[in-house]
Parts: structure tokens; sequence; C-alpha cells
């Protein structure tokens, strides 16, 4: 009984280890400023790439690029975190449907 609930255990963990890798090749963009600041994350809510189109270097003042920087990575965090969760329920209900 006891090795029964640790193998199950360790084929949780395993699955959903898996599903935590295959979470870093989920991505997610956002933009801010109409596309003049474009974020990617991963499902894992790592920032992968930053772009800040040229035009707003020269016209905005370093503020305004802040302000717009932690509006943007919050964005796209949230929607990261989303995905992510999304992700994980759907992975849990497999799961789950494999036990019953």
């Amino acid at each position: 009984m006891l090795d029964n609930l640790m193998n199950t255990f360790g084929n949780v963990q395993e699955t959903l280890d898996a599903k935590r890798k295959k979470l870093d090749n989920i991505t997610v963009n956002s933009e801010v400023k109409g596309g003049l600041i474009k974020a990617t994350a991963n499902a894992n809510k790592i920032i992968t790439d930053i772009k800040i189109d040229k035009k707003l270097l020269i016209t905005a003042e370093s503020e305004e690029i802040e302000d717009l920087l932690i509006s943007l990575i919050n964005k796209v965090l949230k929607e990261a975190g989303e995905l992510s969760k999304t992700e994980m329920l759907k992975t849990a209900n497999d799961m789950l449907k494999d036990f019953m």
C-alpha cells in the first residue's frame, strides 16, 4: 500500500516537473503605448524579451519610459500567470481522471 502511494506520488511529481518544463516554451506577448514597448514572457513567468521602439527613446522622458516598463512588465507577468494557472489546472484535471 505504501509502495503504491509512493509510486503514485513519484508519477505526479514527474508529470508536474514535465509540465513546468513545457511552460518554458509557452509564451505570451504584451505591449503598451500602441506597441512602442513590447514584452514577452513564458508561462513560468520569466521575461524573455523586451523591445523599445527607438522613436519612444527619442521623444519620451525617462520617467515616462520607466512607468511604461513597469506597467508592461506587470501586464505580461499577469497574463503569463493566468496562462500558467490554466495549463496547470488542465494537467491536474488530467491526472485526476487517471486516478478515477
